[in-house]
């Protein structure tokens, strides 16, 4: 990224030209917020028509390049309306945007910059948590693996390994669906 200087060319010098770039600046936010969603609407359009994400995938890319924009808020916009935004594994700083495999496509009602990310509930599926806690202790009981569990705590492990296995016997005797695992 190119160095920025700081102009002390034009400096500030009364409280009206203060105020001035401070409006200047207010405004200047809001246009671009006005702009990122039509490039948004764009793209749900063009999701609509052809099911073609590129348009989301490049304005994604283009706002993450800003760091003066609140790029999670538009990660978590485009995830709440049914699409999974990830990092682009063969192009270093740009993003793909697909349909999400989890949550139903949704054109949303509300701007991208009023949207609130910290209300969209985060699901977690307790099952796969078990799951793979219940892997990560059998796989770190293996002393040549890699990552493994210190040998002082085996005890624990094993222990922590048949309450997890209980636990899952108990869900199933209750009637709930647990899928098939090699927890046993």
């Amino acid at each position: 990224m190119a160095e920025v200087t700081i102009d002390r060319e034009s400096p500030i010098t009364s409280e009206e030209d203060f105020k001035n770039v401070l409006t200047s600046i207010r405004r200047a936010g809001e246009n671009q917020a006005v702009r990122i969603q039509r490039v948004l609407e764009y793209g749900f359009d063009q999701f609509e028509a052809h099911g073609n994400t590129s348009p989301l995938s490049c304005a994604l890319t283009a706002c993450v390049g800003v760091k003066s924009l609140a790029t999670n808020t538009l990660k978590g916009y485009l995830a709440a309306a049914g699409f999974n935004p990830v990092r682009d594994s063969k192009n270093k700083g740009a993003w793909v945007v697909r349909k999400s495999k989890k949550v139903e496509y949704s054109r949303p009602d509300a701007r991208w910059d009023q949207f609130d990310n910290v209300a969209q509930v985060q699901l977690i599926d307790v099952v796969k948590v078990l799951k793979s806690t219940h892997t990560r202790i059998d796989k770190g009981r293996d002393q040549d693996a890699k990552r493994h569990i210190d040998p002082s705590q085996d005890e624990l492990a094993k222990v922590a390994l048949d309450k997890v296995a209980t636990l899952v016997a108990e869900l199933e005797s209750m009637g709930i669906k647990v899928p098939a695992t090699n927890v046993a």
